[in-house]
């Protein structure tokens, strides 16, 4: 039995540096997702738990910053969640 994948990522900003103690949330997804509030390490890394399904991550930088990605797990073992973009449209 399956209880999801590990999903490993870095969240950058614009030029591509690592962004430390950034706030990320999984705000939509095909299955329920009990982790929120998750933060970067010194390096700007981080680890989620998702079943399998589709998921959006939403990440907040401490500048205010802001940045979103979808994820298809078990497909996206590693994302990159670059900050300071202008949101996708829907």
């Amino acid at each position: 039995m399956s209880h999801g994948t590990r999903i490993k990522g870095i969240v950058i900003d614009r030029t591509g540096a690592p962004v430390a103690d950034a706030t990320l949330a999984v705000t939509h997804g095909t299955s329920a997702v009990p982790e929120v509030g998750i933060k970067t390490n010194s390096q700007g890394e981080f680890a989620v738990w998702l079943p399998d399904g589709t998921f959006r991550l939403e990440g907040y930088g401490p500048d205010g910053s802001a940045g979103r990605v979808d994820i298809n797990a078990p497909q996206d073992d590693f994302i990159s969640l670059k900050l300071g973009e202008k949101p996708q449209s829907e």
